[in-house]
């Protein structure tokens, strides 16, 4: 792979930062996608201050359908992405961490169990 001049170059594995995808679920009924990502960053940016843009938080999905959504953030703040999603609320919906993990696959069969009932 050959690097133009203007171009970055990626961060070898070793120095990337470590990251890790929140499981969260939106109890209580059936909300748009759009308004839980707004509510939820809204939240969480209330929730870490200045300390939001270290935190690398990034909405990945949503489906209105089960309820279950993932967000993506730094290993190191993870558990204070999880305390901030238990006091956040969604058009009065409550919103509640269930897992974290370093994998989203593993995160995306076990939503898919949960919302099958399983």
């Amino acid at each position: 792979m050959k690097i133009q001049p203007n171009q970055k170059r990626r961060a070898l594995p070793s120095k990337r930062p470590k990251k890790r995808y929140v499981l969260f679920r939106v109890k209580g009924g059936q909300v748009h996608f759009s308004t839980v990502k707004e509510s939820v960053l809204s939240h969480l940016k209330s929730f870490f201050g200045s300390e939001f843009e270290s935190a690398r938080v990034l909405f990945v999905f949503f489906d209105s359908g089960s309820g279950f959504g993932f967000l993506k953030c730094g290993n190191k703040v993870a558990q204070k992405v999880r305390k901030g999603l238990l006091s956040a609320k969604v058009r009065g919906f409550q919103v509640e961490p269930v897992r974290t993990s370093g994998s989203l696959a593993k995160l995306k069969a076990l939503a898919s169990r949960q919302s099958r009932g399983g």
